[in-house]
Formats: C-alpha cells, structure tokens, sequence
C-alpha cells in the first residue's frame, strides 16, 4: 500500500468515509439464528417465570426505536403465557411479536453453546407511525 492511499483514508471528505449501506430483511430471517437467553442455556418467561430450554417453543417480544438501527428483544413467553398481538402500539417504535422454537447454536470462540431461536414465524407487528406516545 502507497503512502498516497493511506493518506487518502486520512482525509475528510474521501470516498472511504462514506456511511455503510443498510440492507433490509425480512423480521423472521432476522431473528432467526438470534441467541436468547442467559448464559445457562434457559430463557425465563416473564409472565410465569417458568424456564424454558432447547426445543421448548417460545413468543419474543422486540422493539426499535425510529431512529435507531438497534433491534431489543426484551420480553420472552411461554406457550401459555404468550401475547397474541401488541397491545398499544408505541408512537416512534416498531414492535414486533415472534413465535419460535428454542434451538443451540456453538460459539466457537468460546467453546460455548447459547439458545438461539429458530422457525420463527412473527404474529403481530406495528409500524413507528401506529400509537400513542407513552
């Protein structure tokens, strides 16, 4: 590499600055494959509190702020203590409602393995423009 090029990624305003493009997918191809859980390989539904391990089915709440890129999922349920859809929707928000199975992925830097959610299949959905402010 040329002492040109390297002083070309230094400057402001070169082509190399540029933002990284987004790319869009499909919310279940998102979350599928997406680790859950704590590191003891369960996942603690919120409504009952009842642990959930591999192979057990799952209903995941998450949300994304408008101007954010991050996605949190925050909530996971059990089969009878899963949601059916959103409630309210949250002005400025996009939630999202997924159905899944518990699955194992290997972390091979780690030599660990984590939940992941597979077949996922979302439910219920809103758009940041649906809601009231909370």
């Amino acid at each position: 590499m040329s002492d040109e090029v390297l002083h070309d990624r230094e400057c402001p305003g070169s082509e190399l600055t540029e933002s990284t493009p987004q790319i869009s997918v499909d919310p279940a191809q998102f979350l599928t494959g997406l680790t859950v859980g704590l590191p003891t390989n369960r996942v603690v539904c919120v409504g009952c509190t009842a642990q959930l391990t591999e192979g057990r089915a799952v209903t995941v709440y998450g949300y994304r702020q408008a101007e954010r890129r991050q996605w949190n999922l925050r909530r996971c349920y059990c089969v009878d203590c899963a949601p059916s859809a959103i409630g309210e929707p949250t002005l400025g928000v996009t939630e999202l409602l997924a159905q899944a199975w518990l699955g194992t992925v290997t972390l091979p830097e780690t030599r660990s393995h984590r939940l992941c959610l597979t077949a996922v299949e979302v439910i219920d959905h809103s758009r940041p423009e649906e809601g009231t402010r909370t």
